[in-house]
Formats: structure tokens, sequence, C-alpha cells
């Protein structure tokens, strides 16, 4: 008897465990987004390429960031560089002493460099001792076409080492992906799920835990690729990676330990977390320009089996019987072998009264 009451308990820590997971799943990661907004930026429709003469500036590295949103210039202590605002002003400026940014400067404050200032005259303020500084610039913005391939071309002024030059590149058209193919996938996949479900309904606890393994193994690797392809979203995606490997711990602890109805409660959890937060990354399925460092189609199928599988998992988890579930694995632990389902439960009752 203490060793049922000890299974309770533990049965009762690790759900609740899982629920704490599910719980900081949603407070902590914030989403991702397919176009603008203050969430990671994961797909687009356009892409921005630096030229050749931007990526050669000499003691000055360029990088777009934030789904191409913004820069992220790092400049050589010795090299000194100024940055050019909307109105020809200087609005940034690149020294051995870090980076200041200008107060009277409209762009600046646009950029949310500097609180806004009725003040035209330049008045240098330090904004750090690095020699690095990101930020939104709204000359990045792509042209309104729906034209693919180079659509345009964009330039940011510059004075580096007192030459003039520029920060530029080309704005690039993405073709859409055809998305009724990836639609039609995601119907497939959840047609067979249920199908499955319905034909073979005493295999539905083992088809929730593969839903569910599958849902992790799409949030897996769609976090991990869009953390590695931009370094402003890498924060959050890293953060659900991690939770969703916390899961996967959780579940198979009930794998090693014969709790039968451990992993059905994990996967239930987990397919729900996986397609909540992978549901604001649907947008790579119709999105030509996906963030992300594998091949586009693989981020795709992996943000589709997180969304589909896990959605799965949640309503397999409505029909699963845990109840049944938890009480088979119990008795396994009481009688040391497996329960004998054949036997009615009146029969099965009346046969534990016996003993």
């Amino acid at each position: 008897m203490r060793r049922v009451f000890s299974a309770r308990g533990r049965a009762r820590r690790a759900r609740a465990a899982v629920s704490i997971i599910v719980a900081i799943a949603f407070l902590v990661v914030p989403g991702t987004a397919a176009a603008h907004s203050g969430a990671p930026t994961v797909a687009l429709d356009f892409r921005l390429d630096l030229s050749p003469a931007t990526r050669t500036l000499s003691g000055v590295r360029v990088d777009l960031v934030d789904g191409d949103r913004g820069l992220r210039v790092r400049v050589d202590p010795k090299t000194e560089l100024t940055v050019l605002g909307d109105l020809g002003e200087p609005f940034l400026r690149f020294d051995s002493s870090g980076v200041w940014v200008n107060r009277g400067s409209p762009t600046a404050a646009g950029a949310k460099l500097t609180p806004p200032s009725t003040e035209s005259a330049t008045s240098w303020a330090l904004r750090t001792h690095g020699h690095s500084v990101r930020w939104h610039d709204h000359r990045l913005a792509p042209p309104r076409t729906a034209r693919t391939g180079v659509a345009g071309s964009w330039s940011i002024p510059i004075v580096l080492d007192g030459q003039r030059a520029a920060f530029a590149g080309t704005y690039v058209r993405m073709p859409r992906p055809h998305s009724w193919l990836w639609l039609g996938l995601a119907l497939g996949l959840g047609l067979a799920v249920g199908i499955a479900a319905w034909r073979l309904p005493q295999a539905r606890p083992a088809l929730l835990v593969a839903c569910g393994v599958l849902a992790a193994a799409g949030a897996l690797v769609a976090s991990a690729s869009f953390a590695t392809a931009d370094v402003l979203g890498a924060r959050s995606q890293w953060i659900e990676f991690g939770l969703v490997v916390a899961l996967l711990a959780v579940a198979a602890y009930g794998v090693a330990s014969g709790r039968r109805a451990l992993p059905v409660w994990v996967a239930v959890g987990m397919g729900i977390a996986c397609a909540a937060l992978d549901l604001g990354a649907l947008g790579v399925l119709w999105h030509g320009y996906v963030i992300t460092s594998l091949p586009s189609a693989v981020t795709r199928l992996a943000v589709l089996l997180a969304v589909v599988a896990g959605t799965a998992a949640g309503l397999l988890g409505i029909s699963v019987d845990a109840g049944r579930v938890r009480a088979r694995s119990r008795g396994a632990v009481v009688r040391g072998r497996a329960p004998q389902d054949h036997l009615p439960p009146r029969r099965a009752g009346a046969k534990a009264r016996r003993r």
C-alpha cells in the first residue's frame, strides 16, 4: 500500500512539473512572428542583401538583423565612422572612446537611440563605451511590389575616416511557396491521426505519445534553426528549445520508471505547448523568405509538425481514458506484472476482493 501511495505522489509531482513547464512556456516565450511586430521575425516577403562594397569596408562590419529590419554595426576602435541621418545630419559617431549619439538628430530620436528633442544643434551623448550598436532604420523598408527578384536598392550615407561612403544593398522579393501543398500535407496528417484514433481506440495512448514526440521534434528543429539564424530572436527561441527538452526528459523518466500514465500526461502538455509556441511561425508556409539556418523546406516541415501533431496530441488527450491508463500502471506496480486487461471490470474487481 505504501508503494501505491508513493507512486501516486510521484505521479502528482510529475504532472505538477509538466504543468509548470507548460505555463513557463506560455509566459516566458513571446512566440514568433511572420511580419513586423515586437516578436522575433521568422518569415518575410523580402530579403535584404549587402553590397560587396559594404561587406569590404575597412575596419567596419555591418550585419542585417531582426528580420532585415535593423542594422548592427561594429567598428574597429582605431576607425572613425559617422552615420548620417535622413536629413543628412550626423546621428551616430564611432571613435576610440565608444559610440556617440546626436541628441539633436531626428533620425536618432526615430530610431529610439535618444529621447525626442527640440534642439537642432549637434550635441553628442555617449551611448556606449563599446564599439558596436544596433538600431532599426526605416530606410531599410522594402518597396511595395509583387514582382519577384531584385526590387530596388537602399543606401545609408556614412563618413569613414573623413571619406564619404555608404552602407548599401538591394531588396530582393522572394517567390512565395506553394502554400496549398503545405496545407494539404497538414490536412492529410490530421486526417491520418483521426482515422487511426477512430479505428484503433485501444492504441490511442500510444498514438497520443507519438504525436507529442513528433510535435517536440518539430519544435526543437524550428526553434534551433530560428535561434541560430538571427541573434535578436535567439534568446526566446533557445528558451523554447530548453522547455521542450525539459518536457522530453520528464517523459523519458516516466518510460524508464514503468509508469504508463506519465508519458501520456507529458505528451498532452508537450503537444499543447509546442502547437501554441509555433502557431505564430505558420507564416513560413506563405512567406518566401524564412529566416532560418536550415533549408526553408525543412523549417516549414518542422513548424507544420509542431502545430499539427501538437494539436492532435491535445485533442487525443480528451478522448484517452487517462484514469484507465493510470489504473493499469498502478496495478503493475503493486503486483509486479501487467494487469489482466482481458477481464471485464466487475470480474477483475471481484477477483481483487477475493484476494
